[in-house]
């Protein structure tokens, strides 16, 4: 975990501090729709259950696009090749690891889970979204896709309207969940909000007071509940919900944030700092919580299983990537890839560097005469 962070309630919070705490606390939602969902997919549960889902999957996801829009300018800033080569270790390489291993898992505990084993599954890492880690494999596509296309000049502010355009055109066709060009769509529009917001959030949140951010977030929740019910969203409500939770989220981020040395934001701050490990291993800790308490110990309480569910994949996560730190083996989750470096041309031997002669002070020239 971080240091203590220098500064007190009366200044601003940093802007990485409350970017984490964000993260922080959009983690601990996915672990806990993720264990929701795996129970009501099981058992029968109460109709407020799958309210509570849907609600969290309205924009929980959509938080970690919008959030990553914010630095990435100044990281395609660097340059494509150098981008391009860390966007491969960061994404690619754990998508493609972590599916391997989630589906080496559902072979091995195939008697104990429902998940069926997908044919030909470790070559759909490469091209299938609904398989694997879902969220890496999109992420990659349109951030590399973003620079792509920033290379030539084009404004975030029209990436964002063909992409809101692509999202609305795809909603009219009806497309289903997992069709590419409705996943790119509606993920890429939060992504390159997020880009565009970039100046815009500190600069108008910092100066609002806590009592209009706790407000703030207050309406965002008061708007998801106010749109709430059973079954699949009213397709126009879908945006609104989801600028809702983002809403929501962001203020409740923020607010925490203003108090830095509280408990809550040390510890909402470093599950945003390891958002990504968490988010890979919960599922596995997660699922072995499950099978434990209801296939060994025959427990059946659907709110029981969601939180040993949900307590299960956050500690387990958190206690393999303290594991692997003290190992010091960070290839488990990411692989720090670096470009080639160039080579630096040498002088030839008989040729003596020119340097310039550092300029003496009065102080020097007095010493070098022994004068004190």
């Amino acid at each position: 975990m971080r240091g203590p962070l220098k500064h007190s309630n009366e200044t601003k919070p940093s802007r990485d501090l409350w970017i984490d705490v964000s993260k922080g606390l959009c983690i601990i939602l996915v672990v806990f729709a993720h264990s929701l969902g795996s129970v009501i997919q099981r058992f029968s549960t109460p109709p407020f259950a799958q309210v509570l889902y849907e609600s969290i999957y309205m924009f929980h996801m959509s938080v970690f696009f919008f959030l990553s829009g914010f630095h990435l300018e100044r990281l395609i800033g660097r340059g494509f090749k150098k981008f391009f080569v860390q966007r491969l270790g960061l994404l690619a390489y754990p998508h493609v690891l972590w599916g391997l291993i989630f589906w080496a898992a559902t072979i091995v505990f195939a008697k104990w889970v429902s998940t069926e084993i997908q044919p030909g599954m470790p070559w759909r890492l490469f091209y299938d979204l609904s398989v694997g880690e879902w969220f890496l494999s999109t992420m990659f596509v349109l951030t590399v896709g973003y620079s792509l296309v920033r290379q030539a000049k084009v404004p975030p502010i029209f990436i964002l309207a063909v992409s809101l355009i692509a999202y609305a055109w795809s909603r009219f066709k009806g497309y289903s969940l997992w069709n590419p060009e409705q996943v790119f769509s509606w993920y890429g529009s939060w992504l390159v909000a997020g880009v565009v917001a970039n100046s815009l959030i500190p600069r108008i949140t910092f100066k609002l007071k806590s009592i209009a951010l706790a407000a703030v977030a207050l309406v965002g929740f008061g708007f998801l509940l106010a749109t709430a019910q059973p079954g699949p969203p009213v397709p126009f409500t879908y945006p609104l919900r989801a600028l809702a939770g983002l809403v929501m989220t962001i203020g409740v981020a923020l607010l925490i944030s203003r108090n830095a040395q509280s408990l809550a934001t040390r510890l909402l701050n470093y599950l945003g700092q390891c958002s990504l490990e968490i988010y890979l291993a919960s599922g596995l800790f997660a699922s072995a919580s499950r099978v434990f308490f209801f296939n060994f110990l025959h427990i059946h309480n659907v709110y029981f299983l969601v939180i040993t569910q949900t307590l299960g994949g956050m500690v387990g996560a958190w206690s393999l990537v303290v594991l692997f730190r003290r190992l010091n083996f960070p290839y488990a989750f990411r692989l720090k890839l670096q470009e080639k470096a160039k080579p630096v041309a040498s002088l030839p031997a008989n040729v003596i560097p020119i340097t310039r002669k550092a300029r003496s002070t009065p102080r020097d020239r007095k010493n070098k005469m022994g004068l004190k």
